[in-house]
C-alpha cells in the first residue's frame, strides 16, 4: 500500500460525512493495471494487483504516473538570486502534466470564467454558455429558459461564490445576481430596478464576496459596489461621487477581497481601494508615474493575501506587493533574460492562490500561469505549448481554484486545466515474510476507510486492519476450524453500515 505524503508528513483523508463513492473501471497506471477505483470526492483509493495505493487523483482525471517523474519544485533551484526573477518552465511535460476539460468533454464552449467547489464536492464552472455542474464523470448544464421563471437569468455567468451556509451565488454579465436553490434546482434572481434605489445598481455584474461579518458584496461594471442585506433583500450602493474625495474612485469593480485583519479591498479600473467599515470611506491607491513605489497601474484585476501577510495586487501592468506599514508598493515584472516574450513585458495578473507548500500561484490573461517561491523570490512560468498535450491548455487564464485534495483548477480560454500540486512522494507498505506488522499478502482486492479513520484492506490473504496513528497491522484470516473466523480466505469487498459495523 502507498500512502500519499504531503507537507510535514500529513495526508488528506476523505470526509465520511459528505463523501460520495462511485465505482470506476480500469485505469492505465504505469505500475500495473488497477482492478477497481473506489472514488471519493476527495482522495481516490486505487487498487493494484501487486499492492494498494492512495493517490490524490482529481475528479475524472486520466493519469499515467511515472515512478521516476520529477516534480516542479526542482525548478526553484535553477536560479537563487536576491532580486525577483522569473524562470521559464522549459520542457514542462517532463515535470508537470495538466489535465484538460474542454468542449469535447461536454462543456458548452471552451472559455471558463470561474470555478468553485461546493460542500458536496461538485465543481461549478461559470461560462458564456451557462452554469456547469461537474461531478467528475458527467456535466449538468444550467441555462436561461425564457419559459421558466426559475431558470438561470442569463447564460453569461461570471463570478461564483459558495457562502458560509453552502449557498451558491452566481453573477451574470447582463442579468443580475442568481442564488441557486438545490432542492428544486432553480434560481432566485436579484435585478437592477431604476425606480428602486435599494435594488442592484446595475445588472452587469463581475465580482461577489462574502465578508467575515456575513455581508454579501457585489461588484458591477459601471454601477459601483453593492452590499446585500440578505434578511431584507435590499442593497446599499457605494458609487463614485466627484464631490466626495472619500467615495469609490471608479464604478468598474473587478474584485473584492477581505484580508486576515478584516480589511476590505476593492480592485477597480481606477486603482486599489481600502474600505473603512466604521466611516464607510474609501482610501485610494493609484499609479504615480513619478513614484516607483506607487501602484504599477490603475487597472487592478486581482488581490490576494498570502500566509505571510503579503498583500498581492495584480494589475494590467504588472504585479505588486503592498507594505501596509510604509504604504509603499514593490513591483514584479518580466525579466527579459528569463522570459521569451519580446512583444510583451508586463504581467496581466488576474488571480492568485497559495498551495500547502507556501508557493503562490498567479493566473494571467495572455501569459499563462506563474508560481512564486517566497524563499528564493523567484517566479516559475507555465505556458501553453502546442507541441505538448500536457502543457497548460491556453495562456489566457482566469481565477484559480484549489480544491480539497490540492488540485489547482485553472479556467482558461480553452477549457479547464487541472494541475496536481501534491508531490508524488509515497510511503510503501508491502507484505514482508516473517513480519506480522506488514501486509499479509500483496494481492489486494479492496480497501476501505471507516468513520474512525481505520483503513481496512482485503485480499487473497484475508482481512487486514491498519491503524495509521500507530502504524500497526492486525490480521483476520480464514480458519476452517474456527466458526468465528472469516468464512473465506479471499476478501473481495468492504463496506460499513449505518451502525458502524
Amino acid at each position: 500500500m502507498y500512502k500519499n505524503r504531503l507537507k510535514n508528513n500529513k495526508y488528506y483523508q476523505p470526509n465520511i460525512n459528505n463523501s460520495r463513492t462511485q465505482l470506476f473501471g480500469k485505469h492505465p497506471i504505469r505500475i500495473g493495471c488497477i482492478s477497481y477505483l473506489q472514488k471519493y470526492f476527495f482522495p481516490i483509493y486505487c487498487l493494484l494487483p501487486v499492492a494498494c495505493c492512495l493517490l490524490p487523483v482529481a475528479l475524472g482525471e486520466d493519469h499515467s504516473f511515472q515512478t521516476e517523474q520529477k516534480t516542479v519544485e526542482n525548478l526553484a533551484t535553477l536560479a537563487k538570486k536576491p532580486t525577483p526573477q522569473i524562470l521559464r518552465a522549459r520542457d514542462a511535460g517532463k515535470f508537470t502534466k495538466f489535465k484538460h476539460i474542454t468542449s469535447k468533454d461536454g462543456l458548452p464552449e471552451d472559455r471558463v470564467w470561474n470555478i468553485v467547489q461546493d460542500n458536496d464536492g461538485f465543481m461549478w464552472f461559470a461560462m458564456n454558455g451557462g452554469l456547469i455542474r461537474y461531478d467528475g464523470n458527467g456535466m449538468k448544464i444550467f441555462q436561461h429558459d425564457p419559459n421558466n421563471p426559475g431558470s438561470l437569468s442569463s447564460d453569461r455567468t461570471r463570478d461564483l461564490l459558495i457562502d458560509r451556509s453552502g449557498t451558491l451565488w452566481i453573477t451574470t454579465w447582463n442579468a443580475g445576481l442568481n442564488q441557486y436553490v438545490p432542492s428544486t434546482e432553480s434560481f432566485t434572481h436579484y435585478y437592477h430596478d431604476p425606480d428602486n434605489p435599494q435594488s442592484l445598481s446595475s445588472d452587469a455584474l463581475r465580482a461577489i464576496h462574502e465578508d467575515s461579518q456575513g455581508n454579501l458584496w457585489i461588484g458591477t461594471l459601471g454601477g459601483g459596489l453593492n452590499k446585500l442585506n440578505r434578511n431584507t433583500g435590499k442593497f446599499t450602493r457605494y458609487q463614485h461621487d466627484s464631490t466626495n474625495p472619500h467615495s469609490l474612485i471608479n464604478n468598474d469593480v473587478f474584485k473584492i477581497y477581505e484580508d486576515s485583519k478584516g480589511v476590505l479591498w476593492i480592485a477597480t479600473y481606477g486603482g486599489l481601494e481600502r474600505f473603512d467599515y466604521e466611516t464607510e470611506k474609501f482610501t485610494h491607491y493609484q499609479h504615480d508615474p513619478n513614484d516607483p513605489h506607487s501602484l504599477s497601474d490603475n487597472v487592478v484585476r486581482g488581490i490576494y493575501e498570502d500566509s505571510r501577510g503579503n498583500l498581492w495586487v495584480g494589475t494590467q501592468n504588472g504585479l505588486n506587493t503592498l507594505d501596509r506599514e510604509t504604504q509603499k508598493f514593490t513591483r514584479y515584472q518580466y525579466n527579459p533574460d528569463n522570459i521569451n516574450k519580446s512583444d510583451n513585458n508586463t504581467v496581466f495578473t488576474v488571480s492568485a492562490v497559495e498551495d500547502d507548500a507556501g508557493f503562490v500561484w498567479f493566473a494571467t490573461w495572455g501569459n499563462g500561469l506563474y508560481r512564486f517561491d517566497p524563499q528564493t523570490k523567484t517566479f516559475t512560468h507555465y505556458e501553453h505549448n502546442s507541441g505538448d498535450p500536457y502543457s497548460l491548455s491556453h495562456d489566457n487564464t482566469l481565477p484559480l481554484y484549489k480544491d480539497e485534495v490540492g488540485k489547482l483548477w485553472i479556467p482558461t480560454e480553452r477549457g479547464v486545466s487541472i494541475l496536481d500540486l501534491l508531490g508524488k512522494s509515497f510511503i510503501h507498505y508491502r507484505a514482508i515474510p516473517g513480519d506480522d506488522n506488514s501486509l499479509k499478502h500483496n494481492g489486494t482486492n479492496a480497501i476501505y476507510e471507516d468513520r474512525s479513520g481505520i483503513v481496512w484492506i482485503g485480499g487473497s490473504g484475508g482481512l487486514t486492519r491498519f491503524d495509521r496513528d500507530s502504524g500497526q497491522f492486525t490480521h483476520y484470516e480464514y480458519n476452517p476450524n474456527n466458526s468465528n473466523s472469516l468464512n473465506n480466505p479471499t476478501v473481495k469487498s468492504i463496506c460499513e453500515d449505518q451502525n458502524r459495523q
